[in-house]
């Protein structure tokens, strides 16, 4: 995972809580639902929310889904 950026919930003219959005990349030769479904219970059982997109290189032949979500910095 690697962190795309961060924010914070400013109050008191500092920052209250200070959040990372993160995305993890899953890369697969072939459609493998069985790593996807890995992949969602892990960020499922840390109680975080998260979305994801595929996309499908064509060049590389190479799958690439990637979750995004937050987590407190």
């Amino acid at each position: 995972a690697f962190v795309t950026d961060g924010n914070g919930f400013q109050a008191d003219d500092g920052n209250f809580v200070d959040f990372m959005n993160l995305s993890l990349v899953l890369f697969t030769k072939t459609k493998d639902p069985a790593s996807e479904d890995k992949v969602r219970a892990v960020l499922k059982s840390l109680n975080l929310g998260y979305t994801w997109t595929e996309n499908y290189s064509p060049d590389e032949r190479i799958y690439a889904i990637t979750y995004n979500f937050q987590m407190n910095a």
